[in-house]
């Protein structure tokens, strides 16, 4: 194992010590064995890694003996080669060593000289090491860290180049001892000199010099700042003018540090001698200025070998005179450099004047550029440049930014010492040959030597080197500065100058520069050969547009000798060439045929940039027009070339018919939606359709603009006139199209192009770019030969990522979009179950809707992660497709996309849910809602993070579990608390199939599968069992490998899906059925869908059982192929579908007429989207509240979250009633086979329904079933109820009785409690109130009437749907129904379900009736219909049972007592008793009404009249009449309806009897004064009763005898 570098240090110290060991003895073993740790320890680990033990052992032992004596306050220095007859000890590198205090800038000064000599330091080490030394200097204790005692002392041994003679190993060791005394000296007096720059600081802040102004305050300033650790003093000398002596001279006494040595010097004269007082600086003594900051000609010893900073301050007399100056020498140091100049004192001011001189606006650009400049400037030259130095020079250098060039920007110093250059080359050409080249020119020009150069490189395109030349002589003050810089240029110029110089001349001298030194040196010798540099500046041009987001560019061109169907073309890419499989492909569908190829490469800084030059000419042989085609082409060839369009042969259109690019890929896009269209010709075929006929296909793209460009037409009528002229024209043209197939399918382009109702094909991206996909709006009733069925309005979207369908069946509706991986045919797909999403929506606001996309780049053998990756991105586009074309609303307003014209009205409900592959989903969508700035925000996608989460509520199989609990509950069986036998579809870690598992603890779960397992449990414990399924549901990606073996039953196990085959146990086989010893996976599957079981449960995806008159295509699930089974071959008893498509329609039949109760997939598991639309509408309406301020989102979320079980609950009490309502006519269905034929074709006729599409029975099926007794099955009523709710919500939708102010209060109970009582105003002022209350309404009315009522009753009274509404309103508030429908409910496992569904029916019939006689009546509001009937039925009721004949008493108590017997409560079976007894009830309200009299004197009269005619009798008997077809059963009805009039008129004419009393008197009174009449109506009456059953001839008769008796 490879050892780190601590490991390695520890191991090799370890090596020292045992040498240590082993080679000394008695206390220098000890003494030395103790100090290893502190000699090494600072040591560097590449210092010791590359050394042996041994030769680490010598060195620091001759280290440790030669720090064992010294002397106080001396230093001890050795330079040496190490040789092992001398030293004990040999090394290959000179060794220099040193003992001394320790003190501030030893290494690095030592460092300095070292490098400054130009020898190289191999290694270094540098303890410091606490010892105690007795008076002789020697060393006589270590002390330890942390100790007390002793003085610190700084070691160092430094291995070197190895230095041959000793004269010179003398000379350094001499120089070394001059560098560590200058040390010495600058260290002991840094105290001193910082408080003599404080006192001169204080002098000159109690004293400035007069005339000085704010200058010494900033002077002040500055050495306050130079205090505060931003200069390293060394040295301090003052000096004073004297009468004797023409320059100023020491004050004797006063040096510090350095300087106390009278003889170091730091200045020159201008003959190059060290000066103390340099004469020329005497003109420092007569400026304004109180400071002095300068460059010494003396380079440092201490700290850093440079040049010496001096900072001069003059002293002033009280009159203000200059007296003499303080000179402080030292380092500025780092934070002086790497500081902001802004930051510090004296610059700050000058940056500031200068930026001020500039004119410049504080903010501006230029301003900034400036500040940038002072800022990069070197600081030295800041320090020490008068300000019009600097000003000159930092805007020569600003002018570089904008025009880059060779410049040089010279400054003298001011005491003549030097010459400051500021060299700035093109950043490409700099190199060591060129930077020592112009310094030679600058050195002779000048007359001098470079004394020091600084490079820098910023990230401007020019490098700038930093020259000081030294002053031989004195400077020319005549030197001509552009000269020396045309010198510059020619050092820094080759072919590609040739290049510059007619790039100049083309693109001016700034762009010319520019592009030169970008290109100048990257042309290959090919290229250099093959073409001129007129021909390279045109590739430049192509080549400058090539960068890391844009690496490819292209020209197509012709020479002048070509013929004109010969074209060329280059190709240029960044990086890497072109390989030719990937663009001859392109080039051949864009009608070219290849000739040649040429290829030429170009360096491009690091890059490299490939040319390829092919030489073409058309496929077709004809010209190639490049000056009205060459921009298409180009467009053409790089958008292939990035996948932003199909390649294929459409793209010849370019060339054959002169559309763009994105025109082709238009008409490619309608070609793949009409492939999905089922259009019966291939996509080849359909492009050369186009291809032969391009004046056609540019006709097609003429249409598409004329519809739908926005720039098009300002007026809608022109738009549409000049898109008739050219349908006009693509007729007369289609006339000479010779091929039948073109013809047809150049016809449905044009079909489809104008069934297009919108498209985003205009619109630009917030970036102002063509959107990389296209959607399409179509008119579905407007296309031809749609499959069917035909939704309302289709999208489409299409991109060379994704394509993808959404259908929708209404303005408002709502389905999941799924993940497809039907490439032929997804919008097949999305059809089927669009149209299961259509009934499965009845029970919900919006109807039925469903998309499907399918990513078309998904990466191949790509991990999850990256194919969910790009399954999102394709999801993002296609929902973006759908938002392009939806509208918003902003306030009160609908707000249409930007740049679409719209051929319908407004549309701007879209909400979206989750489906197969798009589970976690939601959040995605709900995000890019946001980003549209949609209306509905996160209500967009139902289900997100803050949505309702389906699993975690269960909601789907909770639903389901419903239609499950009323199967058994129909065959005696309670779930809850009974146990039953379940084979199921699925894994406890999905949602339906986890969840259903888990609803009942009195399940038995003897197998399961899914893609991966088979899951066998022949004979489970119920309570093991479900505790393991609940802990496998809880699990996170659980599959049935997780299942506890120990806990599955003899026989049973887990079976992979991918095995050869499984062996068969006993118990499998007694399960199963089967008897081989062997089977497949296939087969054993089939066995258990086969398998007799109480429940079969479908929680996953797929379709498992048929009927035998399907093929396995017919199911569209060829997945599943090889498990799936007939419907006559399962034994199940109840079959729940909580997911889609478990049996097919047709199998679904046959297994219910085989007995097996079921329903179908839309019905089970309806219940998620019905939470999802409450969600929706929940976030609406709470969307309101958050828009207005009174809530926060966070708040709102977590209302969300409080109200989820209430949520709950409001689905699944639809599932029941949804469910019960289909029991209901399940019960009667043979004699409601009249009514739900009458349904269909009713349906049918208004184009509401294709029951081919529904695999309802056809007219001869729905014959045979009336000859055999027989009526439709529940699957068959689960679509009628379906279609009954989607019926009337459509045309409730637009009723005036939604406006009724009664109406509000469906619409508040179908929100949840919080909402219902804190935010009621709100509600009422929800966007979709009505399509709520519709909703609520039409639910209701089909599960409380049947789905035929209305239709029903709109035939028998010739109503709307909102007078049906009103009067089903009315009627169920008046007569309490609902309160007794939930008596009747709550009895659920009390009394048999047979019982309740009877009561149920009884009620319904009830309903019926009263409605068809309220309707008659004009019943203005709803509520003051019920204030007013209320009383009075109840009235009615209350004395019925005491008024009716005997004949009613007598079947009322045996009514009651029979529901009684059968489990009903007493109240109850006599309030449904009872209920029979009110037919006539609004009759005699209404009677009493206008006689104005008691409600019960005319019920009394109402029930005598009925007693003393038999008519209750007449009734009851009129129920049982068998009835041949519709016809008969709407006589026998009318007859009924007939006789209460009847008896309603009987009873008031008989009140209106003079001294009549009410009740039998009355009665009796009116036979008096009709006797003849009622002697008739008595001989038929007896008749009637001896003349065996009633039929409806004698019920006619008796009608019209009663109409005469009672008019």
């Amino acid at each position: 194992m490879t050892m780190t570098d601590e490991e390695m240090f520890s191991e090799k110290l370890q090596e020292v010590r045992e040498i240590a060991a082993e080679r000394l003895d008695g206390a220098d073993r000890e003494s030395f064995l103790e100090a290893i740790d502190l000699l090494l320890s600072r040591s560097s680990p590449e210092d010791v890694k590359g050394r042996a033990a041994h030769e680490i052992y010598g060195s620091a032992l001759a280290l440790w003996k030669f720090a064992a004596r010294r002397e106080a306050g001396t230093v001890r220095v050795r330079l040496y080669n190490p040789r092992m007859s001398e030293h004990g000890w040999e090394c290959s590198h000179s060794v220099l060593e040193i003992v001394n205090d320790d003190m501030p800038f030893i290494v690095d000064s030592l460092t300095s000289f070292l490098t400054v000599n130009g020898l190289t330091i191999h290694s270094l080490i540098h303890p410091l090491i606490t010892v105690r030394r007795n008076a002789a200097g020697e060393r006589v204790d270590v002390i330890p860290p942390g100790g007390e005692g002793g003085k610190r002392e700084s070691m160092i041994q430094v291995q070197i180049d190895q230095i041959g003679d000793e004269e010179t190993l003398d000379r350094y060791e001499a120089e070394i001892l001059q560098v560590l005394a200058d040390v010495r000296v600058a260290v002991g007096d840094w105290k001193p000199i910082l408080t003599r720059l404080v006192d001169v600081t204080d002098s000159l802040k109690r004293a400035p010099a007069k005339g000085t102004g704010n200058v010494a305050e900033d002077v002040v300033e500055f050495l306050e700042w130079l205090a505060q650790n931003h200069f390293t003093f060394l040295g301090y000398r003052e000096y004073e003018n004297t009468a004797d002596a023409p320059s100023l001279q020491q004050v004797k006494g006063s040096a510090l540090g350095l300087m106390r040595d009278p003889e170091f010097t730091v200045l020159r004269d201008l003959h190059g001698n060290y000066a103390d007082w340099s004469p020329e600086m005497d003109a420092f003594i007569t400026d304004v200025s109180p400071l002095m900051i300068i460059k010494a000609n003396r380079r440092s010893t201490v700290h850093r070998s440079t040049h010496f900073d001096l900072i001069g301050v003059k002293k002033f007399d009280r009159k203000g005179a200059v007296t003499g100056v303080h000179l402080f020498v030292g380092h500025f140091t780092a934070a002086a450099y790497n500081r902001s100049p802004r930051s510090i004192p004296l610059l700050r001011q000058k940056v500031e004047r200068l930026v001020e001189r500039s004119g410049f606006a504080p903010e501006s650009h230029d301003a900034k550029a400036l500040a940038h400049v002072l800022g990069t400037y070197p600081r030295d030259e800041l320090f020490q440049s008068s300000d019009n130095q600097l000003f000159e020079n930092a805007m020569g250098v600003l002018h570089l930014a904008i025009r880059p060039r060779t410049r040089l920007f010279v400054r003298p110093d001011r005491f003549g010492r030097f010459v400051s250059c500021l060299v700035f080359v093109p950043r490409e050409r700099y190199n060591t040959e060129l930077r020592q080249r112009v310094g030679d020119i600058l050195a002779e020009e000048f007359d001098g030597r470079v004394a020091t150069w600084t490079p820098s490189f910023g990230d401007e395109v020019l490098a700038r080197v930093h020259y000081v030349i030294a002053l031989e002589g004195t400077v020319a003050s005549n030197y001509d500065t552009a000269a020396i810089e045309t010198r510059i240029l020619d050092a820094v110029r080759d072919w590609s100058d040739h290049l510059r110089d007619a790039l100049i001349e083309r693109k001016g001298e700034s762009e010319g520069n520019r592009l030169h030194a970008l290109y100048g040196a990257g042309f290959g010798a090919s290229y250099r050969d093959e073409f001129s540099a007129l021909t390279a500046i045109s590739d430049i041009e192509k080549m400058e547009g090539l960068n890391g987001d844009s690496g490819l560019e292209l020209k197509f061109y012709r020479r002048l000798e070509d013929p004109e169907s010969k074209a060329r073309f280059k190709l240029y890419r960044l990086g890497r060439s072109v390989p030719l499989s990937d663009c001859l492909p392109i080039l051949e569908n864009m009608g070219f045929r290849i000739q040649e190829e040429h290829p030429f490469w170009v360096e491009r800084g690091n890059e490299v940039i490939w040319i390829h030059d092919f030489h073409m000419q058309s496929a077709k042989g004809g010209e190639v027009d490049l000056s009205e085609l060459r921009t298409k082409l180009e467009e053409a060839f790089a958008t292939l070339w990035t996948g932003k369009v199909d390649d294929d042969p459409l793209n010849r259109l370019v060339l054959v018919a002169g559309l763009s690019v994105r025109e082709t890929a238009l008409l490619r896009a309608y070609s793949g939606y009409l492939r999905q269209a089922r259009i019966p010709y291939s996509m080849p075929y359909m492009q050369d359709a186009l291809i032969e006929n391009p004046h056609i296909a540019c006709k097609l793209v003429d249409l598409f603009y004329a519809l739908f460009d926005p720039v098009a037409f300002a007026d809608g009528d022109k738009r549409l006139a000049g898109a008739e002229k050219i349908v006009a024209d693509i007729e007369a043209a289609l006339e000479e199209v010779a091929s039948l197939d073109f013809d047809r399918i150049l016809r449905r382009f044009r079909n489809a192009i104008q069934a297009t109702l919108r498209t985003n094909y205009f619109q630009s991206d917030a970036a102002g770019q063509i959107k990389p996909y296209m959607s399409f709006k179509f008119d579905c009733s407007k296309l031809e030969d749609l499959p069917l069925p035909h939704p309302w309005r289709e999208i489409f979207v299409y991109s060379t990522l994704v394509e993808g369908v959404h259908l929708r069946y209404g303005p408002v509706a709502r389905g999941g979009l799924r993940w497809s991986d039907r490439k032929e045919d997804y919008r097949t797909e999305v059809l089927g179950l669009v149209k299961a999403q259509q009934v499965k929506n009845a029970v919900i606001v919006p109807v039925g809707s469903k998309g499907g996309f399918l990513p078309k780049t998904l990466p191949v053998d790509g991990t999850r992660d990256e194919v969910v990756a790009e399954a999102v991105r394709c999801y993002r586009i296609f929902l973006s497709g759908l938002l392009d074309l939806t509208d918003n609303i902003v306030g009160p307003d609908v707000v249409p996309p930007e740049s679409v014209i719209r051929h319908d009205t407004d549309d701007p409900y879209l909400v979206v849910a989750a489906d197969k592959g798009t589970a976690t989903f939601s959040d995605y969508a709900n995000a890019l809602a946001t980003e549209y700035g949609f209306w509905l925000g996160d209500a967009f996608a139902s289900g997100g993070s803050n949505g309702y989460d389906h699993k975690g509520m269960g909601i789907t199989a909770r639903g389901a579990w419903e239609a499950v609990k009323r199967h058994f509950r129909e065959l005696g069986h309670d779930t809850q608390t009974e146990p039953f036998t379940v084979i199921g579809c699925g894994d406890m870690s999905g949602d339906v199939f986890g969840n259903g598992m888990l609803l009942s603890d009195q399940i038995r779960l003897v197998a399961a599968f899914d893609h991966r397992d088979i899951f066998i449990d022949p004979n489970p414990d119920p309570a093991a069992s479900f505790a393991e399924r609940k802990r496998l549901f809880e699990l996170p990606r659980s599959s049935w490998r997780s299942y506890d073996s120990k806990l599955i039953s003899n026989g049973g196990g887990v079976f992979s899906r991918s095995a050869k085959s499984i062996a068969l146990t006993p118990e499998i086989k007694a399960l199963t059925g089967l008897s081989a010893a062997r089977v497949t996976p296939y087969e054993l599957i089939k066995a258990l869908l086969k398998a007799k079981t109480d429940l079969l449960w479908f929680g996953g995806i797929g379709t498992y059982i048929k009927s035998t008159t399907e093929t396995h295509a017919d199911t569209g699930d060829k997945a599943n192929d090889n498990v799936r089974v007939d419907a006559t071959e399962i034994r199940a008893r109840v079959i729940g579908e909580g997911a889609n498509l478990g049996v097919s329609q047709r199998g679904r039949v046959q297994l219910a007429k085989a007995g097996v109760k079921l329903n179908n997939d839309a019905v089970d598991n309806s219940a998620g989207v019905d939470c999802s639309d409450h969600e929706v509408n929940i976030k609406v309406a709470l969307g309101a509240v958050v828009d207005a301020g009174d809530m926060t989102e966070k708040q709102r979320n977590k209302l969300l979250a409080s109200m989820t079980d209430e949520v709950g609950e409001l689905v699944l009490k639809t599932n029941y009633h949804q469910t019960l309502a289909i029991s209901l006519d399940e019960a009667a269905a043979p004699s409601l086979l009249d009514e739900h034929e009458r349904f269909i074709q009713s349906l049918e006729a208004q184009g509401k329904l294709d029951r081919n599409v529904e695999y309802l029975p056809s007219e001869e099926e729905l014959a045979e079933r009336r000859m055999a007794g027989l009526g439709l099955t529940r699957p068959e009523i689960s679509v009628l109820v379906a279609y009954a709710k989607i019926d009337i919500f459509s045309d409730l939708v637009q009723s005036e009785v939604l406006d009724d102010p009664y109406m509000e209060r469906f619409l508040i109970e179908y929100m949840p409690t919080p909402l219902r009582k804190k935010y009621g105003d709100t509600l009422r002022a929800h966007r979709l109130r009505r399509e709520i209350i519709a909703t609520v309404i039409a639910n209701m009315l089909v599960n409380e009437g049947g789905p035929t009522m209305a239709s029903r009753l709109q035939e028998d009274a010739g109503v709307s749907i909102g007078d049906i509404v009103k009067a089903f309103i009315i009627v169920r508030e008046v007569f309490g129904l609902t309160d007794v429908a939930a008596e009747v409910n709550a009895l659920d496992n009390k009394i048999a379900a047979s019982v309740q569904i009877e009561i149920h029916r009884a009620l319904s019939d009830m309903l019926a009736a009263q409605c068809l006689r309220l309707l008659k009546d004009d019943c203005q509001a709803i509520g003051e219909a019920i204030d007013r009937y209320r009383p009075g039925i109840a009235e009615i009721a209350s004395i019925a049972e005491t008024a009716v004949s005997a004949f009613s008493r007598e079947r009322l108590a045996s009514r009651t007592a029979e529901l009684i017997e059968q489990g009903a409560p007493e109240h109850l079976a006599k309030r449904v008793a009872l209920s029979e007894l009110l037919g006539g009830a609004i009759d005699i309200f209404d009677v009493a009404g206008k006689k104005g009299r008691d409600v019960r004197d005319v019920a009394a009269s109402y029930f005598a009249a009925g007693a003393r005619f038999s008519l209750d009798w007449l009734r009851s008997s009129a129920r049982q009449v068998e009835v041949s077809d519709h016809w008969e059963r709407m006589a026998v009805a009318r007859l009924m309806a007939d006789m209460r009039v009847h008896q309603t008129n009987i009873a008031a004419a008989a009140l209106s009897i003079e001294y009549a009393e009410p009740g039998e008197d009355s009665i009796a009174k009116w036979i008096e004064q009709n006797s003849h009449l009622t002697h008739r109506a008595d001989k038929l009456i007896q008749e009637l009763r001896s003349g065996g059953p009633l039929t409806v001839s004698k019920l006619a008769v008796a009608s019209s005898h009663l109409t005469m008796t009672a008019n």
